[in-house]
């Protein structure tokens, strides 16, 4: 090879090594203006992002994101179910059993609170939730043995929304929520007062329920709150307001017994008067002259040896 080929063959490399050097940065500066471009899209599609609010519930609100059923009550079917309470709500829902606990229960030794039994499992196996929250439990304990929330004491009118898990979850929350979970939803955010009243009583006398309801918001937009207060009365129903089989302690018409006190049959054949004597104070109970009988068909003698009938 010549020297003038040589010089033609440099040259020719020099151009190339020039266009390989001018694609790279041509290329490199099309991925900065990418990169930058991408990094705009980026911030503004993160001002766009809207607030997301977690109460803190592992209870999840669609179906297909679990395959335990979860009914949701909002406020708007809180207020056309025609109940007043939370209590009157759950209590009728279809998963609420056998074990519950109504206010109404004036037998019960933690009477006059109400508690929910999902599935028929007891108010013990029933977890309830204020805003995905444990809460302290009712003082008294169901029959001095399971402890439960009471629901009769949350304000109806400071729900936004109750839901209620229907199958177990005591993977995720203990042996408290083996029936189920209810997770009640309050509101965040209440603006002006509201005050409602409201009465009732049953088609035949008896159980006349009055209501009282009190709410009122206040603040502004970052600092703001609210207090909901609600007074609830509701009278017994006595036996003697209603009539009917229902209320019949004779059921012997039907092959039953006539268990109205006093009466004779084969569980008690000597039923003993109710309040046979009157015994004087520090008397001997051996001492007949010591007793005045208050059915004068019933003496001393007859009252030890348990014939003294109605």
């Amino acid at each position: 090879m010549n020297q003038g080929n040589f010089k033609s063959s440099s040259a020719a490399n020099i151009r190339i090594r020039r266009k390989q050097m001018f694609a790279v940065v041509a290329q490199a500066i099309g991925l900065l203006t990418a990169t930058t471009s991408s990094l705009v899209v980026h911030a503004q599609s993160a001002e766009n992002v809207a607030r997301v609010e977690v109460t803190g519930s592992n209870v999840r609100r669609v179906d297909a994101e679990t395959p335990s059923p979860v009914q949701v009550i909002s406020a708007e079917d809180l207020a056309k179910s025609g109940f007043s309470s939370v209590n009157d709500v759950l209590q009728n829902i279809t998963s609420n059993g056998q074990g519950m606990l109504d206010t109404g229960f004036s037998g019960a030794f933690a009477a006059g609170a109400s508690g929910i039994s999902l599935r028929g499992l007891t108010v013990g196996a029933t977890l309830v939730l204020i805003d995905g929250h444990r809460m302290a439990g009712y003082p008294l304990s169901d029959d001095a043995q399971r402890s439960f929330v009471d629901i009769a004491s949350i304000p109806f009118d400071a729900v936004e929304r109750i839901e209620v898990l229907k199958d177990g979850a005591s993977a995720v929350y203990g042996s408290d929520a083996v029936a189920g979970v209810v997770n009640i939803i309050l509101k965040k955010r209440f603006n002006g007062t509201t005050v409602s009243a409201d009465y009732g009583s049953t088609q035949h006398g008896g159980g006349e329920t009055k209501k009282l309801s009190f709410s009122h918001g206040f603040g502004s937009d970052d600092h703001y709150g609210y207090f909901a207060l609600e007074y609830r009365h509701r009278n017994p129903i006595l036996l003697k307001q209603r009539e009917g089989t229902w209320n019949s302690f004779d059921w012997r018409p039907f092959g039953g017994d006539d268990i109205r006190p006093g009466s004779v049959n084969h569980v008690v054949t000597s039923p003993r008067v109710l309040t046979p004597i009157l015994q004087v104070p520090g008397s001997a109970s051996g001492t007949a002259a010591n007793f005045v009988f208050l059915d004068n068909r019933c003496a001393h003698a007859n009252w030890r040896a348990g014939a003294c009938t109605f």
